[in-house]
């Protein structure tokens, strides 16, 4: 991966962060799994989880270019959308307040439609993993974000890292 000065964010390369594809527990004996819960449940414990409304879009200036738009032009718009979703998350944590500054952020592709959304995840800042949820839309076109929500969590304590698949360097 390239890595980019941060005044000159251009999306024809990927950000400037390590993406974790995807993020899978390790199994675990079977004395140690927790019931698994039923799909009326799960959106339960999904929804609890409430997203803070970006106010400002960052990636749109991050990407405003012709250079970078047109790089953009070439790459799937699966990954083309993760890759603008990634870019607006780790601009939206940047300007948190607190601001966080992340060295390993989820990537996601674009499954179908214009949402990429993302009930529990993590995200590392400062070698300290977080719990992370976010909203990302993009246009039809998938060349600019045009909405994003997120929530930071509490900090995912070491003695989950494993089981949850996150690196510990």
């Amino acid at each position: 991966m390239a890595r980019l000065e941060p005044d000159k964010k251009d999306l024809a390369e990927p950000p400037p962060v390590k993406a974790l594809d995807a993020i899978n527990p390790a199994p675990q004996p079977e004395t140690l799994k927790k019931p698994t819960p039923k799909p009326a449940e799960a959106v339960k414990v999904q929804s609890a989880v409430k997203l803070q409304e970006a106010k400002k879009l960052f990636s749109q200036t991050a990407t405003a270019s012709p250079a970078a738009t047109t790089a953009m032009r070439n790459v799937p718009r699966d990954v083309r959308a993760g890759r603008l979703c990634v870019t607006e998350l780790r601009e939206q944590l940047l300007n948190a307040s607190p601001p966080y500054f992340p060295d390993l952020l989820p990537s996601e592709r674009l499954k179908d439609g214009t949402v990429i959304e993302i009930p529990r995840e993590a995200f590392r800042a400062n070698g300290q993993w977080f719990n992370l949820s976010y909203r990302c839309e993009v246009d039809a076109q998938a060349m600019k974000v045009v909405s994003f929500a997120f929530n930071v969590g509490d900090p995912v304590p070491r003695s989950e890292w494993k089981r949850r698949g996150l690196p510990s360097q």
